[in-house]
């Protein structure tokens, strides 16, 4: 998902993909942070089982607005990137 989400994002950016690159890297390193502090307090409260349940739950929902997002709006980011890149 990481992988064609960032292909996506450097198409739609023509002129723009190294803030694509970076935010989506920043994205990426702010939910690594919070999955490497949490998960022991977790663990102790819900358990392995509970810990890795919520876990998949988040990155679902996480992915599923992604999806839903460029879905919608997909088309429109593209051509908006179009006609940027064609006044430059």
């Amino acid at each position: 998902m990481s992988t064609s989400l960032l292909a996506y994002l450097v198409d739609a950016n023509l002129g723009r993909s190294c803030t694509a690159v970076a935010t989506n890297g920043s994205f990426q390193g702010s939910l690594a942070f919070v999955s490497v502090i949490t998960p022991i307090p977790l663990q102790n409260t819900l358990g392995n089982g509970g810990l890795y349940t919520v876990r998949s739950g988040i990155l679902i929902v996480m992915e599923y607005i992604g999806y839903i997002g460029t879905a919608r709006k997909g088309e429109s980011w593209h051509k908006e990137g179009e006609e940027r890149e064609l006044k430059c």
